[in-house]
C-alpha cells in the first residue's frame, strides 16, 4: 500500500477569501493564506457562481455502451469551447442541482446530451479540477448502457436552446488512436478523456505481457 507523509509538515493555513469580481457565471477572488514556515501569502482563484439550483460540485460521466456482437465503445461529446476557440472531446458532464446525488445527476447529464439511459455502476469520491486556478470539484461516474434495450436504439438528446453537443461513440480498443486523430484535426483532448484512453492501452499492454 502507498504510504503518504504526514501533510501538516506541508500544509497551509487558509485565513481569508474576498471577491474581487463577479461576473454571469465566474467570480475571481483573493484568498490570504499561511505558508508551512508561517509567511503569509495571497493568491487569485476563479469560482462558480451558484444559485438555488446548482452546486458547486460538477460530475463526469464514463459512459460505457454495450451492443452484442459489436466491441463496447465509450461515449464522448464534441462541443465548441469559447476560451479554447474550438471545439473539444469531452465525457458527458454538468453540474450536480442542489439536492440531488452523484448517480441521479449523471443519469440525467447522459441522457440530456447524449439521449442514453443507463446504470451507473462506480462513483468516485470527489476530486479536484486544475486546483491551481479554482475550486473545480467533480464526480465521476461509469455508467453502463445497454446498447440492445429498445430505450437506446433511437437516443435523442435533450439540449438547452444554448447547447450544440455531437455525441461520438468511439471503440475502447480503439480509444486512444481516434482522439489523437482528433487532435490532428485541431479538436483540444479533455484530459480526464485522454487519461482513461493511456490507462486503457496500458491494460491491453499488461495483457498482452502476461
Amino acid at each position: 500500500m502507498a504510504q503518504i507523509k504526514d501533510q501538516d509538515s506541508i500544509m497551509g493555513k487558509f485565513i481569508e477569501e474576498k471577491e474581487v469580481a463577479r461576473g454571469d457565471w465566474l467570480a475571481l477572488r483573493k484568498i490570504t493564506y499561511s505558508d508551512p514556515k508561517g509567511k503569509t501569502r495571497t493568491w487569485e482563484t476563479v469560482s462558480r457562481v451558484v444559485n438555488d439550483k446548482t452546486s458547486e460540485r460538477a460530475v463526469c460521466v464514463i459512459a460505457v455502451l454495450k451492443r452484442t456482437l459489436k466491441f463496447d465503445s465509450i461515449l464522448l461529446v464534441k462541443q465548441y469551447r469559447p476560451p479554447l476557440r474550438t471545439c473539444t472531446i469531452e465525457f458527458p458532464a454538468g453540474m450536480i442541482d442542489v439536492n440531488e446525488t452523484a448517480e441521479v445527476s449523471a443519469c440525467r447529464e447522459l441522457k440530456e446530451e447524449t439521449g442514453y439511459v443507463g446504470i451507473v455502476k462506480h462513483v468516485s469520491p470527489t476530486t479536484c479540477l486544475d486546483p491551481g486556478v479554482g475550486n473545480n470539484l467533480v464526480t465521476l461516474a461509469t455508467v453502463e448502457i445497454d446498447g440492445d434495450d429498445p430505450s437506446n436504439q433511437s437516443p435523442k438528446p435533450e439540449l438547452e436552446p444554448c447547447e450544440f453537443i455531437e455525441t461520438i461513440k468511439v471503440p475502447i480498443c480503439e480509444l486512444l488512436v481516434q482522439l489523437n486523430e482528433f487532435a490532428a484535426l485541431g479538436y483540444v483532448i479533455n484530459s480526464q478523456v485522454y487519461s482513461y484512453a493511456i490507462a486503457m492501452e496500458q491494460c491491453k499492454k499488461k495483457k498482452q505481457i502476461v
